[in-house]
């Protein structure tokens, strides 16, 4: 089971994202569809990246829906530019973390040296 779930549709991103979390040791999926992404949560599952600005997730309760697989897995989503709005109603839905797109990959090196948390 994948450590880290990846909800990326832009090949050269998931590529840097992928081998940030190879450097870091964690093991990767990158589900294909958000149905596919919900079913792979497993107690393995210690973080979940979303694109914020796929029409999927925002135009959904998606965010929502993997806070009823677990309450406490922590979030990191990135837009292509932070709006307000989008920003409070992913804040809202339980993302933990909301980057940039152009400074994700840096702000996610930063983030696991600090260490995701684990989980009960």
């Amino acid at each position: 089971m994948a450590e880290v779930l990846v909800f990326v549709h832009y090949f050269r991103l998931g590529t840097q994202i992928a081998d940030v979390l190879a450097t870091f040791d964690y093991a990767t999926d990158f589900p294909e569809t958000a149905e596919n992404l919900i079913s792979s949560i497993s107690e393995q599952t210690r973080l979940i990246i979303l694109d914020l600005d796929d029409p999927h997730v925002m135009t959904t309760d998606f965010v929502a829906q993997i806070r009823s697989k677990s309450s406490e897995l922590p979030i990191a989503g990135f837009m292509a530019q932070i709006r307000k709005g989008d920003h409070d109603k992913a804040k809202t839905a339980g993302c933990h973390w909301i980057f940039t797109r152009s400074s994700f990959v840096q702000n996610l090196k930063s983030l696991l040296s600090l260490g995701l948390p684990e989980l009960e």
